[in-house]
């Protein structure tokens, strides 16, 4: 049986030498698939590393756990999204506006099928630190968010993180919508419906000062 376990071993054709962060990457993507395809428990340590042509060994000399991954991949998300989202902050948009914006930025960004998988969701939950790092990195998006609109739609920045905390909200359930019943939902068109509610009132309610 060792000798068999050493043969499977022996199978996989690592790539020539990378850097670390490359390694890293490797292991990422595979679990991001792997996790999207057969979820977050059935998905073994063994199946990442052998899907990113490395050993075990070599995954857990990048990563601590499978945990440790998943995590990873959150953050890699939120960061992809502050990365995109970046030259739009501070430019006093409406609510439409930013829904429009979190729209095209999800479908860009890497994980945007793997964030709308309901079951992969709902074993995060079950997950407390994995919970708590996509709460935080919700809280983060939303902070992004909020410095974006503009302050006609919220004197106060409360006022408009609640708002950006409902433009969020919305644009989820519209994906999610999507996913379920893509006969029904369509995104673009609910979209301008949303933007153009915020743009009436845009033309009908004067600045006020922050």
């Amino acid at each position: 049986m060792k000798a068999a376990k050493r043969q499977k071993t022996l199978s996989i054709k690592q790539s020539p030498k990378l850097p670390a962060e490359e390694r890293r990457d490797q292991l990422l993507n595979a679990a991001q698939v792997l996790f999207f395809k057969k979820g977050y428990r059935a998905t073994t340590t063994e199946a990442i590393a052998h899907r990113a042509g490395l050993t075990k060994g070599a995954l857990y000399f990048h990563f601590k756990s499978k945990e440790a991954i998943f995590s990873k991949l959150v953050q890699r998300a939120i960061d992809q999204f502050a990365v995109a989202f970046a030259p739009d902050v501070n430019r006093d948009l409406n609510p439409g506006e930013v829904l429009r914006l979190l729209c095209q930025i999800d479908a860009s960004r890497s994980m945007p099928h793997t964030r709308h998988n309901l079951n992969l969701r709902a074993e995060a939950q079950k997950l407390p630190r994995i919970k708590a790092h996509v709460n935080k990195a919700v809280r983060e998006i939303i902070e992004v968010v909020t410095k974006s609109l503009s302050p006609q739609y919220g004197r106060t920045i409360k006022q408009r993180r609640q708002l950006a905390v409902l433009t969020f909200a919305v644009h989820d359930g519209l994906t999610l919508g999507k996913q379920m019943s893509p006969d029904l939902v369509d995104i673009d068109e609910q979209v301008r419906v949303f933007t153009s509610l915020f743009e009436r009132t845009r033309k009908t309610t004067p600045l006020r000062r922050r």
